[in-house]
């Protein structure tokens, strides 16, 4: 049983500024080309949980582009929410699989995106 890691790139961390403003949630897309992850985090700065979603037809990333030119997305610094993705690809009795995982932080600074993000 054979088991490999490696980083997967970060192309770009991204900030749901409406769920943001009206849940008082904080929701990081983070996109890693091929794959993207959902971080959603309650409004005291808790991550509540972490999703992973492929690219398709019906989430493309013109979505994703079309959401940072209508200011929905907003750039986020990668100071500001470090994270590493990785892939890990195991063979186990000749079949392979192949899982995708990001790591981010646990607890974010709620007054600290508002005030910064959102100018609040």
């Amino acid at each position: 049983m054979a088991t490999k890691m490696g980083k997967l790139p970060v192309k770009k961390v991204l900030l749901n500024s409406e769920t943001m403003s009206d849940e008082g949630e904080f929701e990081f897309i983070i996109d890693c080309e091929s794959v993207y992850f959902n971080a959603l985090y309650d409004n005291d700065g808790r991550l509540q949980y972490l999703d992973q979603y492929f690219y398709t037809q019906h989430r493309s990333h013109d979505d994703i582009d079309s959401a940072i030119a209508e200011q929905e997305f907003l750039s986020v610094d990668h100071n500001d929410f470090p994270v590493k993705s990785y892939l890990l690809a195991k063979e186990e009795e000749g079949n392979e699989w192949m899982r995708f995982h990001a790591v981010v932080p646990k607890e974010v600074n709620p007054d600290y995106f508002h005030q910064k993000y959102l100018g609040e």
